[in-house]
């Protein structure tokens, strides 16, 4: 444990005590160093089954220590991509789990940005406020993502984000008053987005293909959010009176927007123009007039238009 304080650490380490308050004046970054390194020791020693239950106790511990801790702090920083304006998410190879970038403090996410600039993948650093931390991350089970990394190249773990926050559950609501939600969409979107802004030479054309694929059938298995413009005061509003907004293109293409959930639309909708009807997606394409290209799915976020034959 390459720290000032490394013999202090390995004190704490194999130390039999599991009182918090013991623990409240160390930096993240030392409880971070304290559970990676009690998972490591776990699985060291095999053969010795006390030794392993007693660093997975510790393990667990510093887990709920950090956890704590991320709690009471006054920011957190996250990387977005600018391919999305969206969190960059990422599939880790080694746990599978679809995951974004925490930090504890702005100086680690800048330098992890400026790392990953030189991979040509571009990110902005986001300040967020306490206040924001329970949207934030409840809102990332709509984006389908899992898990975070806190602090990823400096000391950093991973952590499931049902260990930190509920996910929510719509069983009780009736399905027709349900939010309508598209996780998987929003995920294989952002994933093409974030690849496709790579330069053209180095971009996984493989890849690129298969994740195009999966958007256009996850964009098929359900329902998306078409805005709309209604009469002023009317109450009742026939087919015939909305009218559809659509967006024209610097080439002078023209594309229908959708949303794939409510917080899109939200973000589309910030002058209150419009209403959100929610449309099974095998019926946007009979919504289209014939000057039409297409849609373009998520029109502030991801920005992702879909060639009218294929939706």
């Amino acid at each position: 444990m390459a720290n000032i304080n490394e013999e202090e650490l390995k004190k704490l380490l194999v130390s039999a005590d599991f009182k918090e308050e013991s623990y409240g004046n160390l930096p993240i970054q030392e409880l971070i160093i304290l559970k990676n390194s009690a998972a490591i020791m776990k699985t060291k020693n095999p053969e010795q089954e006390k030794v392993g239950v007693f660093f997975e106790k510790r393990e667990s511990f510093f887990l709920h220590m950090i956890l704590r801790r991320i709690q009471k702090m006054e920011t957190l920083f996250c990387v977005f991509s600018k391919a999305t304006n969206l969190p960059y998410v990422y599939c880790d190879p080694d746990s599978c789990n679809d995951q974004i970038w925490l930090f504890t403090e702005e100086r680690f996410a800048q330098k992890l940005a400026m790392v990953q600039r030189q991979k040509h993948v571009e990110l902005i650093v986001v300040k967020m406020e306490n206040k924001q931390f329970l949207t934030f991350l409840t809102g990332l089970f709509a984006m389908s993502v899992n898990a975070f990394v806190l602090d990823k190249g400096v000391n950093a773990v991973e952590i499931e984000l049902e260990q930190l926050v509920k996910k929510p559950d719509f069983d009780a609501i009736p399905p027709e008053k349900r939010p309508l939600q598209n996780p998987q969409l929003l995920l294989t979107g952002c994933y093409f987005a974030q690849e496709r802004q790579m330069p053209e030479e180095e971009r996984d054309k493989e890849a690129l293909h298969d994740l195009e694929e999966e958007m256009i059938v996850n964009f098929h298995r359900g329902k998306v959010l078409v805005p709309v413009q209604v009469p002023e005061g009317a109450e009742k509003v026939e087919p015939k009176d909305m009218k559809i907004p659509f967006i024209k293109l610097n080439n002078g293409d023209i594309y229908q927007p959708v949303c794939a959930d409510a917080s899109e639309f939200q973000r589309f909708n910030k002058n209150k123009m419009f209403k959100a009807i929610a449309v099974d997606s095998s019926k946007v394409k009979g919504m289209m007039g014939e000057q039409i290209k297409g849609v373009m799915l998520n029109p502030v976020t991801l920005r992702l238009l879909i060639p009218k034959q294929r939706v």
